[in-house]
């Protein structure tokens, strides 16, 4: 068994997406083989897309600019298109974070990369949403051990079970959309954090 994972994250290697796929990779059986690719150097794309073509299954990652994804992952995914029967009838599993503790901000990347997948004729094996994700690959431990402990489950598990349920894609602590008080309490912290930016 061979896993294709992609971090189309524009930080590479010094990357959220980095530590993410580390929890994710971190239980996976010793028997599967993996391959981890790098789509942030548009020149090194044709060749990275090449080594992982022959996987059996797919992890792609990517942070959230700007409410949708990195122009350098739109870039990957279309070379992926120029092989598309390499990718054909294979299981790949989306995961999109941001800074954003709301899980809706990302929806419309979810979106996007969902029909993707119909482009490619991949199985979706899901899409987890991962918020208030900037800069946990400098966090202690503790501070995301539950996160970290659910994303590692999903890595154990995702080579028998093909297909993650609603519940599985969630993780722990992950807002949808942020209950009211929570907003109008933020609306009034708002211009006291906006002023420590400036």
């Amino acid at each position: 068994m061979k896993l294709g994972l992609i971090n189309a994250s524009p930080r590479g290697k010094n990357s959220n997406s980095a530590h993410i796929l580390n929890w994710l990779t971190r239980d996976i059986n010793e028997t599967i083989e993996k391959t981890l690719v790098y789509a942030v150097k548009a020149e090194n794309q044709a060749q990275a897309i090449e080594s992982i073509k022959a996987c059996d299954y797919y992890v792609v990652i990517f942070p959230l600019y700007a409410d949708s994804m990195p122009g350098i992952a739109k870039a990957f995914f279309e070379k992926m298109m120029l092989k598309k029967e390499s990718f054909t009838g294979k299981p790949v599993l989306f995961i999109i974070h941001s800074g954003f503790p709301e899980a809706v901000q990302s929806r419309m990347a979810e979106r996007y990369v969902r029909h993707f997948a119909r482009l490619l004729n991949m199985q979706t094996m899901g899409c987890i949403i991962i918020g208030n994700s900037e800069g946990i690959r400098m966090h202690p431990k503790q501070a995301s051990s539950k996160r970290a402990e659910a994303i590692a489950h999903i890595g154990r598990t995702i080579p028998e079970k093909r297909t993650l349920t609603e519940a599985e894609s969630t993780l722990p602590g992950q807002l949808e959309k942020m209950p009211k008080p929570m907003i109008t309490l933020f609306k009034i912290l708002a211009p006291l954090m906006d002023s420590g930016w400036h």
